[in-house]
């Protein structure tokens, strides 16, 4: 039972502030499920209940973690020792399923993104299905990587992603979910190395209970991480994003920029921490938070925090929070458009700001369509 790990273990409580953990006490997990048939995708990776069904793409090697050396899997897993007080990663380390690693060689550049399709089994137990995806990302490598989770099925995950990217490298990491009936914890972990930019994008429409925990390391100078994050909530939706980014060298830089947009009882956080160490010197950081809630009853709880040592740093961070602007909408019916049209329209923009940074023209315009379509539902 999950319920003897937390008893067990110590965790930090910054990261449960707004998501109760005992939510999942309750809960048993497993090292595998029964097998159900799902056609693969003609993507290039299949994670079908935390096992890979792979096809072979030049510049990319895909294996089970279980087949990687030793010297290497110590050298991927020194983030999560770091972070052993979550107890869910624990578990995640001791139960996973076969997993899969994917590496990108030095000196590549994919022409076309690395597409990873992720489909599991329907669960009516409480039972958490521990899934591990280890990416290793070479020097000089530009690439863009979409971890796709269309899950319509009941089902509880526990989830982490490592990503390690070594020098000169630019990766656009985009994580698009729909996940009406899912219950998961997932942990992302980072470490970037010198002179190497990761975007990261995390798309969630919907979400039956989604707790996410970024933790990201810029280990050496010139390092970026930048975060865009749009979450489309209803009914009784509840997402967590939590974030620790920690500039460890000089001349680092991040940003995250999440926006909400909030319908019926749905509850979304943003808590993100950026850490400026002592010689971190002429680092930039900048945090943005923007919600619109449609509800009285919806719930947003927006947290940014600047943790700074050193003085030669650039650094901004905000939230706002409010419903459609009366006026606004008023001004729009006067021009004889109607009042549905009217909101669709603003929230339209207020989503586009994120998906327009996306760069992948199919995923841009797939997850346009899957705004729209929630969008069309609004009253």
């Amino acid at each position: 039972m999950v319920n003897e790990i937390i008893k067990n273990s110590s965790f930090d409580l910054e990261q449960w502030k707004y998501t109760n953990i005992n939510l999942f006490k309750d809960y048993k997990y497993n090292i595998s499920c029964e097998e159900t048939i799902f056609p693969p995708s003609k993507n290039n990776i299949n994670l079908i209940n935390g096992k890979i069904k792979s096809q072979k793409t030049p510049h990319v090697v895909v294996d089970k973690i279980k087949n990687i050396r030793i010297d290497n899997i110590k050298k991927i897993n020194h983030i999560v020792n770091s972070n052993v007080s979550n107890p869910f990663i624990k578990i995640n380390s001791n139960n996973y399923t076969e997993g899969a690693y994917i590496y990108i060689k030095d000196n590549s550049i994919l022409e076309k993104p690395l597409v990873i399709d992720k489909k599991n089994n329907e669960n009516k137990e409480k039972v958490l299905l521990n899934e591990k995806i280890l990416i290793v990302v070479g020097n000089n490598v530009n690439a863009k990587i979409i971890l796709n989770e269309y899950l319509n099925n009941k089902c509880y995950l526990n989830t982490v992603v490592q990503i390690y990217m070594g020098e000169n490298s630019i990766v656009d990491f985009i994580h698009n979910s729909e996940k009406s009936k899912t219950t998961q914890i997932c942990n992302f972990f980072s470490d970037i190395d010198s002179s190497s930019q990761l975007n990261f994008f995390s798309i969630n429409i919907h979400g039956k209970l989604i707790k996410n925990n970024f933790f990201i390391n810029l280990n050496q100078s010139n390092s970026s991480y930048h975060f865009y994050s749009l979450n489309l909530l209803n009914n009784n939706n509840h997402v967590d994003n939590y974030l620790e980014i920690n500039h460890v060298k000089k001349n680092t830089t991040s940003s995250t920029y999440q926006k909400n947009i909030l319908d019926d009882k749905s509850k979304c956080i943003f808590y993100a921490k950026a850490k400026i160490f002592q010689n971190s010197t002429n680092s930039e950081v900048i945090q943005s938070n923007k919600n619109l809630v449609l509800s009285d009853k919806a719930v947003v709880h927006s947290n940014p925090q600047l943790e700074i040592h050193n003085n030669d740093v650039k650094c901004s961070h905000g939230s706002t929070t409010g419903e459609l602007d009366e006026s606004m909408l008023f001004y729009m019916r006067s021009r004889g458009i109607k009042l549905s049209d009217c909101k669709k329209i603003i929230l339209d923009g207020f989503a586009n700001s994120i998906i327009n940074n996306i760069k992948v023209k199919s995923i841009k315009n797939d997850v346009q369509k899957k705004v729209n379509s929630w969008l069309n539902n609004v009253n």
